[in-house]
Parts: structure tokens; sequence; C-alpha cells
């Protein structure tokens, strides 16, 4: 019934563009055409932008350099403008319609012109920009040596990377790093594309196919003035091509190790006189995922790594604590013997064996229609599809299978206003824990094998065994009863498991989870005559959870958990001093269903010098925020050791000690050491804010292009984890009758957090064929003042760069080399807490176009000599892929 709903929405939609169509069909046009071309080759330009000035009329070159579109000269003459990657823009003015244009256009040596929309959500030149911004455009996209876009951005600077699998990769700037970006959004054209299930964006899983990638900005640094709750350490806005501009069939078909196949599709026209456009967008990736196989010791393991009694490993699951001395259930085994025994793990089943088919797959699916409804008014609706199977990691390892997610955008936009409402939902397939599909694959062996251990344990030490060689030799005997992978008996027990949804200790692992986004949003752009520019804009959020009790809260059949939020904002800005120097100020109000309203701030300058504006040095200070994750919320989320709790309730009474698992252990056998409690208190969450002053400098010194940035952060109510001691309502437990649990939830530390860093970009022409790039970024932590019991995850080295060579050494011919060092530094996660080893990665890639054939080849290798590494702990060692593509594109 819901597809039927949707479909006819759809329908709908369609009827009414084409009768919009036909009733404004009737426009005075004239047609304009010529050619472009190299200024310095007089080589023709193909896929050159042609827009005209201040409407949404545009078209892009043939391959021979050839244009031509509608322009409607009722109101006299035109400007058109000319932009090209690699190119400067040019404009001309034109006072008739024109049949023979000739056009050339001046090669771009170094950055500083290109044009960015997302930093101050208008149009400027991304020198000029107020704050930290990076882009790439089509061309650099296809340039990248990565087979994936974020893993492709690593080279860039300030930017750290999370890999829970091949198609898990997510991005963050400015420190708090993690696989579950919290402190920084993303965005496909404006669009928020976190999973609602999950509160965060899951890679490019949802994203746009990188043939209809226009271009990449990312945003370092809070944003929360212009786009609210969330932008709090950066802003990702991937931005797709317009079917207007860019026309014509494009395809992609890649392919290389680890079985990869990458094949993509894209298509874009028009018609009814060029005033309706389409497009539609194919894509599927599939490869053999990477493994993770740490044997590291996890936080809860009470052994020692290498036990002969076993030990809990983090990538092994279903290794279940067994304390003989501690757990009452136990008690009918004589107690020299238990104590003999101490904690014993029982042996657990590695990732690969539990996922089976450990390949990661994605699909994508994109349509739209877009229609002028004069030549500043355009109407636009789309559609995604994607649908995936991939291994994420948080408060577990998870296994997505088809994994499905819905969008639909529909949006109005003029010259000077934007009207945008969408609808994201998803749908967990048949994902599963892969914690607890271990553990309850071996719960129901337990009885058995304890018995089993015991007798053969006590046996032994009758023998004359030591302890160790004793827990050896039970480990031995009893090896038969634990399930064999590839076995009918193992293959049954796994699959009965993951199709159970009841995620407790002795139920199933799967998730029945179906939750969905609702937005809507609007801005006005005002220029007050010389007095100043001016934004407005609003925006209104609503979320509905629902997880049949798997994940959050909620029970099943419980309606779904509503939350909202919305918000207004502003800015103003103007220039001084015969347009040298910029000023900005910005601010926004948001409130929120579970918390108390915020007012987020920025004010920013820059100034330029020089005859062509070469040197411009920017300074801003921002008050951003994030309210909590719908996760931090509502989760309820049982991990066997540890369980995990939203906390937007009245708080958590409890206990703290240096560890959460002896004490849990003490407190099972009845005798806790009072010398170890230290009773707690914490108070519901609320919304996190930060400070933030930075200063820059971009500039050109002749052919060399530097962009340079400093900041320093204080962070009031950061979010953080605490583990302790308590009960499920948040009272504090009973200690005397082995009340409580081993908890989790997240709150605000009562102390202020700073961070600060530095980063640095230099690029420098020395020839086309030969061009040099650098980037440096320190990124600092201090934490030494603060005593709170929370876990700050900052995740994030004190020093990584990256060295690069690209260039055009022939005319059809590109190719970029990159290396990337990243330093040793500590990584916090509520799955698992451990050290990312310092690791070096080179990338390179070439590729060749062979225009009689609108063809280009390209080869690429990601971590080249195979330099194995991790970027994320507890998550799988990556290795080298190389592949070979080709696009053709007419």
């Amino acid at each position: 019934m819901i597809r039927q709903v949707k479909m006819r929405n759809f329908f709908v939609f369609v009827n009414l563009m084409l009768f919009l169509a036909i009733s404004f069909s009737a426009i005075c046009a004239q047609n304009l055409s010529g050619t472009i071309a190299d200024a310095q080759t007089g080589e023709p330009l193909p896929g050159v932008n042609v827009v005209v000035g201040g409407t949404f009329t545009g078209t892009s070159s043939d391959d021979d350099g050839s244009f031509s579109l509608n322009a409607d000269f009722t109101d006299g003459p035109v400007t058109l403008i000319f932009s090209h990657i690699g190119y400067n823009m040019e404009r001309m003015n034109i006072e008739a319609p024109a049949g023979n244009l000739q056009v050339s256009m001046q090669p771009r040596r170094v950055g500083g012109s290109e044009l960015v929309v997302s930093a101050s959500r208008r149009t400027e030149t991304i020198m000029e920009s107020p704050v930290t911004i990076e882009k790439l455009d089509t061309r650099q996209v296809r340039d990248l040596a990565s087979p994936d876009l974020y893993t492709g951005l690593a080279h860039l600077k300030g930017i750290d990377l999370n890999t829970s699998s091949m198609l898990f990769t997510t991005v963050n700037t400015r420190g708090f790093n993690s696989a579950k970006p919290e402190r920084i959004i993303q965005l496909n054209d404006y669009v928020d594309t976190q999973i609602p299930s999950l509160s965060f964006t899951a890679g490019n899983l949802n994203g746009i196919s990188e043939l209809d990638i226009e271009s990449v900005e990312i945003i370092h640094g809070p944003a929360s003035a212009l786009y609210g709750a969330n932008a709090f350490n950066g802003v990702i806005n991937v931005l797709s091509k317009d079917p207007f501009e860019y026309r014509g069939l494009s395809a992609q078909l890649r392919g290389g190790e680890r079985s990869l196949f990458d094949g993509s599709l894209r298509y874009a026209g028009t018609t009814l006189n060029d005033r309706l456009a389409f497009k539609i967008n194919a894509t599927h990736f599939q490869a053999d995922d990477w493994e993770a196989d740490s044997d590291d010791v996890h936080f809860t393991s009470q052994n020692p790594g290498g036990s002969p009694a076993g030990y809990d490993a983090v990538n092994v699951y279903g290794d279940i604590e067994l304390d003989f001395p501690g757990d009452p259930q136990f008690a009918a085994i004589p107690a020299d013997l238990r104590d003999a025994m101490g904690v014993v793990y029982m042996p657990g089943y590695r990732e690969v064996d539990l996922i089976h088919d450990n390949t990661a797959r994605n699909t994508r699916l994109n349509g739209s229609v877009h229609y002028l409804l004069n030549d500043r008014l355009k109407a636009s609706y789309e559609y995604r599809f994607a649908t995936g199977s991939a291994t994420y990691q948080s408060t577990s390892r998870y296994r997505f299978e088809d994994f499905r997610l819905n969008t639909h955008r529909a949006e109005l936009t003029g010259d000077d206003f934007m009207l945008r409402a969408y609808t994201i939902g998803d749908d967990s397939g048949d994902t599963y824990d892969l914690n607890f599909t271990g553990v309850n694959m071996n719960v129901p062996l337990v009885q058995q094998y304890v018995q089993n251990y015991a007798t053969a344990f006590g046996a032994a030490l009758q023998g004359g065994q030591t302890q160790d060689e004793a827990h050896q030799f039970a480990r031995n005997q009893i090896s038969g009863i634990i399930l064999v992978p590839g076995t009918d008996e193992f293959e049954n027990a796994r699959d009965e498991v993951r199709s159970n949804p009841d995620n407790v200790i002795g139920g199933g692992s799967g998730f029945a989870v179906s939750s969905r986004i609702n937005h809507a949003e609007g801005q006005y752009n005002l220029a007050l005559g010389g007095v100043a520019d001016v934004i407005a804009g609003a925006s209104y959020r609503q979320y509905y959870l629902n997880s049949d009790g798997t994940l959050f809260n909620d029970e099943p059949g419980d309606e779904s958990i509503f939350n909202y939020e919305y918000g207004f904002y502003g800015q103003a800005g103007r220039s001084f001093l015969d347009d040298k120097l910029n000023l900005l100020a910005a601010g926004r109000y948001d409130d929120f269903q579970n918390f108390d309203s915020k007012f987020s701030p920025r004010l920013s300058a820059v100034y330029s010098l020089g005859d062509s504006r070469q040197h411009n040095i920017r300074l801003s200070w921002q008050n951003a925020f994030r309210s909590p994750t719908q996760l931090d919320q509502y989760i309820d989320l049982d991990l066997g050791p540890l369980v995990l709790y939203g906390n937007i309730g009245d708080g958590f009474d409890g206990f703290t000690i240096p560890s959460v698992q002896a004490f849990s252990a003490s407190v099972a056998s009845g005798s806790p050491d009072p010398t170890l409690l230290e009773q707690i208190s914490l108070n519901p969450l609320e919304v996190e804010q930060v400070r933030t002053f930075e200063a820059g400098y971009k500039g050109l010194f002749g052919d060399l292009y530097a962009d340079v940035s400093v900041y320093f952060s204080r962070y009031e109510d950061f979010i953080g984890a605490v583990r302790f001691y308590g009960n499920e309502d948040g009272s504090l437990p009973d200690l005397s009758t082995g009340q409580g649990r081993a908890t989790q939830v997240w709150t605000n530390a009562t102390q202020t957090v700073s961070s600060s860093g530095l980063s640095l970009g230099l690029n420098y022409y020395y020839s086309s064929p030969l061009r040099f790039s650098a980037t440096y970024t320190y990124s600092h932590l201090d934490m030494e003042d603060v005593d709170d019991d929370i876990i700050p995850a900052f995740n994030t080295p004190e020093h990584k760069y990256s060295l690069g060579l690209h260039g055009q050494p022939l005319n059809q011919l590109n190719y970029s080399f990159n290396y990337r060092w990243v330093q040793e530094h500590d990584y916090e996660m509520p799955f698992a807490e451990g050290v990312v080893p310092t690791y070096w990665v080179i990338d390179a890639q070439a590729n060749y176009r062979f225009p009689d054939y609108n063809t280009t080849v390209k080869i690429g290798g990601q971590n080249l000599t195979n330099h194995r590494h991790i970027q994320t702990y507890a998550a799988p060692t990556i290795g080298r892929m190389v592949y070979l593509s080709f696009i053709y594109e007419m």
C-alpha cells in the first residue's frame, strides 16, 4: 500500500510538470550559438558550461567545442557566462541573437578563482570565503586515485577518515573523529544524507554517482549559524550536475582487485523547447570486503591476551566470559576448583565466518525532472533509492544486509529564493549484530561447556599439571562442543540467530529498524540597495524512529518515537574600503523538543590585498551547537557486558570505579569492594556548544597557491560517554542484592574541553606536466584540567601530512600521485578502545582520453605498496586496491 501511494504521488507530480510545461511553453526566445577553444592551443573545449547570467538557462559545449542555447532578449542584452574546469571564468555581453560566437578561455594554473556556494550560502570565490573551505570539481573527482569518493578525500588537509568496511568510509574534520560522524553533516544538493535510525551518514551508500558529481565543497569548522544543529565541526556538500547544463550519456565500467566490479550510467536531456530537463543515474558496486581480524584484547576482558583460559578478543564474537569464582550460577562447583579456574572465556567465532558472504554491495538509482517556469524560476523533483550490504562499527560491529534508503525531494528555486522539502526513510533489511550473533550461538552450549571444562580442568590439576597447563588441557578436551564454521550445525545456528530480532542475551541478533526524517526549509536573498546583502531562512525537521525494541526504547507494535526541531537564520554582509574589506554577520535560533533553545552567531571579516586581490586574510568567531543524536537520546541496547541507555529523562545515579567489569564481577559475587566505589549522579543530556576563533590566509605568489588556517575551540557541555554501575530506571542500585548493571550513557562534561589546530595547503605550478601539492595538519586536544569520567573520543592524530604530484604531460593524458602519512593515535568507541598505529599510504592514477571514441581509460591504485593498516581501531585492515576503468561520454 505504501509503495502504491508513493508511485501515485510520483505520477501526480509528473502530470503537474507536463501541465506546467504546456502552460509556459510560449516564451520569447532567440538562438545563440558558437564555439569555445583554449586560448593558448586553439583546441576546441568540450564540456564548457554556458549560462545566461541571472537565469537558469544553460547548456554545455559539445566534443567539437560548439554550443547553442535559447536566450530571451525581451529586456535587452544578455550576458553569457563560460566556466570550465581548469580555466578562468569568461563573460560575454551579447546585444542581440548571434550564430557564430567565438570564445577563448585562458587556462588557470593554480587555484583561487573557483566559485563556492556552501560557505556563506551565496556564490563567492574560494579565495574570499570567510571560513576554511575546500573544493573539488568534477575533473578532480575523476582524478582521485581511490575507487570511492570519500576515501579519495583523505589527501586534503584537515580530513580524517574512518573505514568500518569498504563501503562504510566516513569523513571528519577538526578532531573528535569517529566511525559515526556526529559533529559534521553531509549533504547532497543540500539534502541531509544521514540514515535516520543511526543519526549519521554512512559514507557514500546513499550518495551521488561519480558521473553526476559537479563539485564537492568541504567546510572546516563550525557552521551552525547557517546549517543548524550538528554542523559542529564541518559540512560536506556534494553538488550534482544540472541536466540543463550537463546533457548527454555517460557510462563507466571499472574492475580490479578483490573482485571489484563498479558500473555507472548517467543520461540527461531536455525537451519542450529546453524548458523541461530530466536525468537518470544508476550505479552498482561490489567487491570482496576488507576483513576485521584483530586478536587484540577487548577493554572488557578480565584476562590478558594469550591467556590459556581464553580472553575477550576484539574481533572474535561469542567468547563468553565465565566468571567461576564470582558468578552465583556456578555455585554447585566446589569453591576451591572455582577459585583455581578463575575467569574463563569460551572460544568464539571470527567475523568472516559469521558474515559468510563478505561481499560489499551497493546499488543506487536516481531520477529527477526539472522545469523552467520562466528563466528565473525552476521547479524540480528527485527520487533516490539505495540498497546495499556492508559492515559498520559503532557500539558493536553490525552487518547491514540489503539495507534500504528512499529519498524524495521537491524544490522550487528562484534567482532570490528557495523552497525545499524532502523525506528520507530507511529499512534495516536483514541487518544483524555480529557480537550478539556469536554470543547467542554459544549461549545454548554454556551449560555443557562449563560441566566438561570443570571436569577436565580438575582432572588435569589432580594429575599434577599447573593451572595454565590445566586450562590448555581443558580447552583441548572440549573443543568439539563449540560449533565448527562450515558445518551444517554452524550454518543453521547462525541463520536462526541472525533472523531473530529479539536482540538480548539468549535471543537473536537481528534488527527491525524503519525510521524516517521529514525536512522542510526556505531561504530568501535580499540586496538592500548598497546597504547590505541579506539572507533569511527557516527550517523544520521531524524524526520518526521505529525499531520494535531492537535498538531504541520502543516496544514491538508501539507507534514511532516522535521528535522535532526547527530554526530560523539570517545573514547580512557589506563591503568597505573599495570592496577590500568584507564583513559578514550571521545568526541562527533553534528550538528542540527535548532541549532548551539555542542561538548560534558567526562574525567574520575578509580583507583583500594586491592588484588582483591575490592576498586574502580572514578572521572569524563562531558559536555553534549540536543536539544529542537520536541514539544518544533513545538508545536501549544490551551488549552483554555493557548495556547502553539514552539519557533524556531524569538522569542516572550509580557507582563508578576504574573498571566497571571488575566491579560487576565483585557485585555478582556478593562482595563488592567498598574502597573502589564512587557514587555519581549524571544529569540528563543538554545541547553541546563550541566557541571557535579562526584566522586564515589564502594567497597567490606567482605560481604558488597557499591556504593556511589556525583555530582555537572551547567546548561547553561536551557530550561523551560515561561507564558506571547502575539501574535501568536511573536509580542508585542496591549492591547488597546484586542489583544493577554495567551501564554506559551519554552525558555532558561539567568542565570546558579545549582543542586547537593548524592546517596548511600548498599548490605549486611548475609546468603543465608537473604540479606539486603538500598539506600538513596539526590537531591537539587539551584535557589536562578535565577530571570528568567522560570519554572524549578525540581519535585524531596530532600530526599528519601528504605530498602530491599531478599534471598533464600530454594533451589527453592526466596523472596524479599522492603520499600520505598519519601519526599513531588513541582511538575510543563504545565497541572497542585501542591504538591506531602510524601508517603511510601511496595512491596513484593515470587516465588517457581518446576523443575520437569519446572514451577515457583510467588505471588507478589505492595503497599501491599494500601497506597493511587500520584507520579505525577494531575495524578491517586495509590493503591494496588496483583497478582499470573505462569512461564513455557523449
